[in-house]
């Protein structure tokens, strides 16, 4: 099997960016694709074919995620229907439900243009009365500008959510995807504040699976606020639970815990684009997937 990485524009080398995960993908046995920047005006191109496929980069638009799978031939571990189940919260959110994943309310884009930002604050405050949320879009939220565009104190302060959203909007820009999602904010264990965006750091975890298997988990955030020694790591069998609900071959969940000791998924990440954090070893990632989809394939 072949790791498609992104190739440095106008060349046949690997994104300096992603050469250390390269390199350790050799040394686990992978052979190495490269796929030209999506970025780029010309068609995508992969080097190397072979019969199949992970990928692994950069996030990409579904369509030319779509174009990359087609030139590649083969098959693809994480197909394209996969990786529009990450990219599409609703989807995943009907599957975790309020049960494992913060409740959640979500208007389309279409949606949005017809009722307006007034009608959708007054809406989400009759929905949820007083209580916090946090607002994203369908993949990504601007957490790191958590009090300007991120963060909801109180959903019935209609001018504050107008607030809230229209920052987001002008910042997410040409970059929002799908539709606006409000989610409840939890109180989740936390490790402090980011020192930057004022951010509460939760005690938060990233755990990859592959085929529904719990691959690794690890420390999701890397800063200089250490998490306690000792830390509750999330519970195996839990891992192994959640993992059966997924639809996508390859993921990566970020999970934490709330301050009544529950674990809630806060996010599902399409595995191939997920940053794995850096106190995790980049051989010991690659020979742990290796080992995964060998196990798979000879099933």
């Amino acid at each position: 099997m072949n790791i498609i990485f992104p190739s440095l524009p106008g060349t046949k080398q690997v994104c300096p960016f992603w050469e250390k995960e390269a390199k350790a993908a050799e040394a686990a046995g992978f052979g190495i694709s490269l796929a030209k920047d999506f970025n780029d005006s010309g068609p995508v191109f992969v080097t190397n074919k072979t019969d199949s496929y992970l990928y692994r980069g950069w996030i990409v638009k579904p369509p030319y995620y779509q174009e990359m799978c087609q030139v590649a031939g083969g098959t693809v571990v994480t197909s394209q229907e996969n990786y529009l189940w990450t990219f599409n919260f609703p989807e995943w959110y009907n599957v975790l439900g309020s049960i494992h994943t913060p409740k959640s309310f979500t208007f389309t884009a279409d949606e949005v243009v017809a009722l307006g930002l007034t009608a959708i604050a007054e809406e989400i405050g009759k929905q949820t009365g007083s209580q916090s949320l946090i607002l994203k879009d369908w993949l990504k939220s601007r957490k790191h500008e958590w009090f300007e565009a991120c963060f909801i104190k109180d959903a019935t302060d209609t001018a504050d959510v107008i607030r809230v959203m229209c920052n987001f909007f002008n910042l997410q820009g040409r970059d929002f995807y799908g539709g606006l999602v409000f989610r409840r904010f939890l109180e989740l264990k936390k490790l402090g504040i980011h020192p930057k965006s004022g951010m509460p750091l939760p005690i938060e975890f990233r755990t990859f699976f592959i085929n529904q298997e719990p691959l690794v988990t690890s420390m999701y955030w890397n800063n200089d606020i250490p998490y306690p020694e000792g830390v509750e790591l999330p519970p195996q069998d839990w891992l192994v639970e959640i993992g059966k609900k997924m639809k996508a071959s390859f993921v990566a969940l970020d999970i934490a815990q709330d301050v009544d000791g529950k674990w809630w998924v806060i996010e599902v990440n399409d595995g191939g684009t997920a940053g794995y954090p850096d106190n995790l070893d980049s051989h010991e990632f690659y020979r742990l997937l290796a080992n995964g989809l060998g196990q798979v394939q000879s099933s």
